[in-house]
């Protein structure tokens, strides 16, 4: 039951990825006041929110809570993370999505895998950084503005990325 509920958290947000409006910026950093109050421990340690009082934000918004010390993820890397979701009014966890002991979710960023939404919140994040990533219901096809909270667990830069550091180019 909590594998098909996972899975099907996950289609509703990789089905925002061919929908939705485009030509909206859909990346704000820093959105004043919005933001949850997260507990539950540092990094790896399941989270918990309590809501900010406040309508919630027409944009996706995202801060860091703690920053990593490894590699940056870019476009084209592939990124492991562990995620929960959790309804930005009442605070309660609507998407349990993947927490130890589950594996983490492995993906690449700029394969679509994911909502647009996320891959755009996730770019810039350092391994072993904890995020909050605000996105608004219009943009995963959800009944309410969802809250989630993503440990990345690894970077694996892309190969051209690869080349570029060794190289002494700039990513």
């Amino acid at each position: 039951m909590k594998l098909s509920l996972a899975i099907a958290t996950l289609g509703v947000a990789m089905a925002s990825v061919g929908c939705g409006d485009t030509g909206t910026a859909i990346r704000v950093v820093e959105g004043d006041g919005y933001f949850a109050i997260v507990s539950g421990g540092r990094v790896s340690q399941r989270p918990k929110i309590d809501p900010p009082n406040r309508p919630p934000p027409k944009k996706v918004v995202f801060r860091d809570i703690e920053v990593g010390s490894g590699p940056m993820a870019h476009h084209g890397d592939r990124v492991s993370v562990h995620y929960v979701g959790f309804n930005y009014r009442t605070g309660k966890e609507q998407y349990p999505g993947r927490w130890p002991p589950d594996d983490p979710l492995v993906f690449s960023l700029g394969s679509h895998y994911v909502a647009l939404s996320w891959e755009e919140a996730l770019k810039g994040m350092r391994e072993g950084g904890r995020r909050e990533m605000i996105i608004p219901s219009r943009l995963l096809f959800s009944t309410g503005t969802i809250d989630y909270i993503v440990d990345m667990v690894a970077v694996k830069p892309a190969k051209s990325h690869k080349a570029a550091i060794s190289s002494g180019d700039s990513a």
